[in-house]
């Protein structure tokens, strides 16, 4: 029986990674002598995983949390480090003509990410300088911290296995592996589907940037005429998620 040709396909599982709102100039106020506050009130990232080199949609909401006092004259100036995440076209500022107690706006914007960024969170920072209605002039620094994970790339090569195997024989299924990524990826494991059964599961371990070996799997032949197989891939990136 002719050992068939090898598929390796990588599905990556979307995880879900939330950021950190980081209110900088505190609570709301409440009292009819304390000031009119803004603060970012919640915000969402499309897609909700951010890998490096992708663009990524932000929608974030702002409010004035004071319960009788309105917000005049609002300019805010969105800013981020210009490098690993940048804006990806259009003003990075707006204004807001007038805020009522208690009322929110809502802003989208869209960021571009460096192909080789590292993955941890960036932080976006949102500027606001308004006034209440008395003239009083006020500003407010927001900070939303954006997770960003590295992209990885495990290229498998030259799979090779027996010329035939008879039922219930057992052979050796061979590959190749580099990791074409940027950050190290870990635990990674290879397993057999299909007609065939694994012997046992094949442990690796981590592998660095730039790295890569030889291995092989034992496999057991179920079939009785021409079989179809694949090797399963499984590995964490950086940032724990499990992909295969």
């Amino acid at each position: 029986m002719v050992l068939p040709s090898v598929a390796f396909a990588a599905d990556v599982k979307t995880v879900h990674v939330e950021g950190n709102l980081t209110n900088v100039k505190g609570a709301s106020g409440t009292s009819s002598k304390s000031s009119p506050k803004i603060i970012i009130s919640s915000y969402d990232a499309s897609p909700s995983t951010v890998v490096a080199g992708k663009d990524v949609k932000l929608t974030f909401k702002l409010k004035n949390t004071h319960n009788s006092k309105a917000i005049v004259n609002m300019k805010s100036i969105i800013e981020t480090d210009g490098t690993t995440l940048s804006l990806a076209g259009g003003s990075n500022s707006f204004y807001v003509e007038r805020l009522e107690p208690q009322q929110e706006i809502e802003k989208t914007i869209i960021l571009k990410t460096k192909q080789d960024a590292l993955s941890k969170a960036y932080p976006i920072t949102i500027s606001s300088g308004y006034e209440d209605e008395k003239g009083t002039a006020y500003n407010a620094n927001e900070v939303i911290n954006l997770p960003i994970i590295e992209k990885t790339n495990l290229s498998i090569n030259n799979i090779y296995g027996p010329y035939e195997m008879y039922q219930g024989n057992t052979g050796y299924v061979s590959f190749e592996y580099y990791n074409m990524g940027k950050a190290a990826i870990s635990n990674l494991r290879v397993t057999v589907e299909g007609d065939y059964s694994p012997v046992g599961e094949v442990y690796i371990g981590n592998v660095d940037s730039g790295k890569g070996s030889y291995s092989e799997i034992e496999v057991k032949a179920e079939g009785s005429e021409q079989a179809h197989g694949k090797l399963i891939f499984s590995f964490e990136d950086s940032s724990g998620n499990v992909l295969k």
